[in-house]
This record gives structure tokens, C-alpha cells and sequence, in this order.
């Protein structure tokens, strides 16, 4: 845009001349601060993919002093630690799955089980199972909790049913990388996280 020009709320084209002093200040320095937060951002984009790499290096080198060499280094956890034992860079590997719309079907035959073991006052598993169906703030299911009910054994052909459904319904969407470093002051203390959001 122009440099005599400034854009307001509402898309219109001001002349700088027409602004307040510190309107100028203000736009300037939240600028400046968001153009900071995105070199950063690309630091530590950087920075992460070094540590990963970095890692992997590692490994490959520990695993040629034994003659092997490792099919794949990428998956898992994995956690390197200083010589003095007060140092740890960790990568956590974790898979985000979902469940499809025959999840549906699992909780209808859920509900249709309960229907009938409830009526004679057995509410204990009702209420296992409500928890495990509640909806976040975002509307979403939580897979853990939905995926605990696959350890009730109860000898009822629709609720085996809807446990196959459950295992069936669960799909793949990515795996999510983190990597954390960690340090403490004394080889028995306490490991504190060095907060640096990757």
C-alpha cells in the first residue's frame, strides 16, 4: 500500500496525514511485533527439523558401530540424554486417529443393550457409557474414553457387535511429531521442561 495511505477496519484507504499520532504508534509497533513472532516462528520451525534430523543422524551412527543399519528411525519415542544425566531432548510420536459414521451404528446397539440391562435398576454401565459418548466443547468424541469400553466383556451378541464396530470405525488421519527438551539441576532431582512450543 501506499506509504501516504493507511487501511482502516473497514478496508477504506486514509491518508496518513488524516491519522492520529498514536494510531501511527500503535499499527507500527503491533506490526513490528507480528513480523518478530513470524521469524521466530520460522526459527523454531527450523530449529525443530534440525533436531529431528539431528536425532536421526544419531542413531544412524550409534546403529553403523554395531553394522546395522536401521530400517526406519522415524516412528516412536525416543529420548537422548546428556553424559551427566541432567540434560534430555525427547521426541513424543503419536498417531491422531477418528471415528467414521459407523461409530452411529456402535452406539445405537450401545443404547439398545443398555435400554434393556437398565430396566432392572443396573445404571453402573449407563453411566460408563454416557461418559464415554459425552461430546467436548467442540463437539468432538473422545476416542480414548470410547475405545475403554472395549475391555467390559458382557455376553450379549449386539454389545460384542458394537465393539467390532468400534475397532472398525477407527481411521488413521496423521502422526504428530513433538519434540521437548528437558534439564535438572541435580542427577536426582526432578526433570523441569524447558517450555518451547513445538
Amino acid at each position: 500500500m501506499n506509504e501516504e495511505y493507511m487501511e482502516n477496519r473497514a478496508g477504506e484507504r486514509i491518508p496518513k496525514a488524516a491519522v492520529k499520532t498514536k494510531d501511527i504508534l500503535r499499527d507500527e509497533w503491533v506490526k513490528e511485533r507480528i513480523q518478530r513472532a513470524k521469524e521466530i516462528r520460522d526459527l523454531i520451525f527450523d530449529f525443530r527439523i534440525e533436531t529431528l534430523r539431528g536425532m536421526e543422524d544419531l542413531e544412524d551412527l550409534l546403529a553403523a558401530e554395531y553394522g546395522v543399519e536401521l530400517r526406519s528411525n522415524t516412528k516412536g519415542n525416543r529420548s537422548i540424554t546428556s553424559f551427566n544425566g541432567r540434560l534430555k531432548v525427547e521426541r513424543d510420536s503419536r498417531e491422531i486417529t477418528a471415528f467414521d459414521e459407523q461409530i452411529h451404528i456402535a452406539k445405537e446397539l450401545i443404547d439398545e443393550c443398555l435400554e434393556d440391562w437398565t430396566k432392572d435398576g443396573r445404571m453402573e454401565i449407563k453411566a460408563i457409557v454416557q461418559k464415554a459418548f459425552k461430546l467436548d466443547k467442540r463437539g468432538r468424541m473422545n476416542i480414548r474414553e470410547i475405545k475403554s469400553l472395549r475391555q467390559f466383556e458382557f455376553d450379549d451378541n449386539r454389545w460384542k457387535k458394537a465393539m467390532e464396530i468400534i475397532a472398525d470405525s477407527e481411521v488413521f488421519l496423521q502422526s504428530k511429531i513433538s519434540v521437548s527438551f528437558h534439564q535438572k539441576r541435580a542427577i536426582d532431582g526432578k526433570w523441569t521442561r524447558l517450555e518451547l512450543k513445538m
